[in-house]
């Protein structure tokens, strides 16, 4: 049985700009989604489709040792890292576990140029064993949110093979170990799709939940469930505590998006040569 609220928003998209880089907790939300839930705005778009233990533990935990090796130490999350100091590179002394697996497109400056992430040159043994997680979340894309699905798959069908997760409507997983995301808005994926999101937990935390303090709602994603809600709406997490039970706390979040620019890239040869032509050699960002 899936619940179905509305959701208005508390405050402007302007004044909602003053959760950003903050860190939130119990005061920022009145709901808390723990079951299937369905949260629609006023005009009658989709919040957030929020639905438990739909994604096989099978794919989960096959693709765990590569959400563990791709989860790496980041200083490149900006506000969602809570640390508004800046080094000279303009990443932040705060690091963070968080990498991507998959393919970055034209990113400007230092990196005009596509590429495959560190994590898939040199771990394609283990990117393989995430295919079945990412396709049963493409799976669930398609049968929650058919239109921005089918939005984001034409993007897809135009980008050069190279660069997509199989015959999914992704290029991308950004991967978070641990991490508290301060207020933030996701920027990088395709505006016309929509996000979604599954996740690696144990069983001996509380919190961890997603906030979206301009709706004043907040979820909690667990093992096995699967959410698509509009990651550019300014969202974080609370605080996330052991709750009792042994062994590492863990709690692994993928991300799945498609980048905006893919549908720029040329053949992966093409790109390769496009990057030795600027410098010699290939560079990431994750």
């Amino acid at each position: 049985m899936v619940t179905k609220l509305t959701a208005k928003p508390v405050c402007s998209d302007e004044e909602a700009k003053q959760f950003a880089g903050e860190f939130l907790d119990e005061r920022h939300y009145d709901t808390l989604l723990t079951g299937s839930t369905d949260v629609l705005r006023p005009d009658g778009s989709y919040l957030i489709r929020f639905r438990k233990h739909l994604i096989p533990e099978m794919h989960i935990n096959s693709a765990l040792p590569a959400l563990r090796k791709a989860s790496v130490w980041s200083g490149n999350r900006g506000v969602a890292s809570g640390d508004a100091e800046r080094l000279p590179n303009g990443r932040t002394k705060t690091l963070v576990r968080s990498g991507v697996i998959g393919s970055f497109d034209r990113a400007g400056g230092r990196t005009p140029f596509c590429r495959l992430t560190t994590f898939n040159r040199e771990n394609p043994e283990l990117f393989d064993a995430i295919r079945p997680f990412v396709k049963s979340v493409d799976d669930w894309f398609r049968i929650l949110m058919p239109d921005r699905y089918e939005a984001q798959k034409e993007f897809a069908r135009k980008t050069d093979a190279a660069w997509k997760i199989d015959d999914t409507a992704f290029t991308t997983v950004t991967v978070n170990k641990n991490w508290r995301t301060a207020c933030h808005t996701d920027a990088g994926d395709l505006k016309e799709g929509f996000g979604m999101m599954a996740a690696y937990t144990s069983m001996n935390y509380d919190g961890g939940f997603t906030v979206l303090p301009q709706y004043r709602m907040a979820f909690d994603l667990r093992m096995g469930d699967v959410v698509a809600f509009d990651v550019h709406e300014w969202h974080g997490n609370t605080e996330f505590k052991r709750a009792g039970g042994t062994g590492p706390m863990e709690r692994i979040t993928c991300v799945f998006y498609y980048r905006e620019r893919m549908f720029d890239c040329g053949t992966m040869a093409q790109e390769l040569a496009r990057a030795k032509s600027l410098y010699g050699q290939i560079k990431d960002e994750s």
